[in-house]
């Protein structure tokens, strides 16, 4: 190899650097050295909070700016027939006695439907538990979710849960939560009776449901 020869004015200003010089150029390109890495830290940090933020977005739900969405549907009760939707999966001691029937307990996948008609529009499935838990009066525990299997809540549900007393012209329960387009969902839901048979138990319930939920928009933007 060829001997390494320098510029002489490069030699001359090395030459010329002092002691004090050369720490002060250390400590400057350490300086510069350490704003870098800072400065990669903190790309670092904002890069993990967006990536936190697509990955665990329960997080900032609650920080979202409200809305109301109401949905009118009607419940379509079939308990006897082809179409049967309600089937019986237990009974208390006292059943087959009690005047309330108290004690039984169906479960249910019953549809619910844009109209009166039961073949109109299907938007969802109630999809849960009916049962008596009156000893003296009428009155039913309603339990169930709200399925949404199409349209524009396409996998949501809602879960509503109270009491059902027929004999009143209106009723009320309660949304206690949902999933997917209704995270933290709660409301109310106005029940009232449209069509009854009492031979064959098949009943038509109008839904009016009001739900209070983070801002969907904002949501979707989200990729929720």
């Amino acid at each position: 190899m060829g001997r390494l020869v320098l510029p002489l004015i490069f030699v001359l200003a090395a030459a010329s650097i002092t002691p004090s010089t050369a720490q002060t150029l250390v400590l400057g390109a350490i300086a510069q050295s350490t704003a870098q890495i800072l400065d990669l830290s903190a790309v670092a940090s904002s890069t993990a909070q967006i990536l936190n933020l697509s990955a665990t977005p329960f997080n900032f739900l609650p920080t979202l700016a409200p809305t109301v969405t109401q949905i009118n549907c009607y419940y379509q009760n079939i308990a006897s027939g082809t179409t049967e939707d309600s089937y019986g999966i237990a009974n208390s001691s006292i059943t087959n006695q009690s005047f309330t029937r108290f004690g039984f307990l169906d479960i249910d996948d019953v549809l619910l439907t844009e109209g009166p008609d039961p073949t109109s529009n299907v938007i969802g499935l109630a999809q849960g538990l009916f049962g008596s838990a009156d000893l003296n009066t009428l009155g039913f525990l309603l339990e169930f979710n709200v399925y949404f299997p199409s349209g524009p809540y396409n996998g949501s549900t809602l879960h509503i849960s109270g009491r059902d007393s027929p004999f009143l012209s209106y009723r009320e329960l309660a949304v206690t939560g949902g999933t997917h387009y209704f995270r933290l969902a709660k409301g109310f839901v106005t029940m009232s009776t449209v069509f009854g048979n009492n031979s064959t138990m098949n009943a038509t319930f109008e839904f009016n449901i009001t739900v209070y939920h983070p801002n969907t928009v904002v949501k979707t933007m989200l990729g929720l």
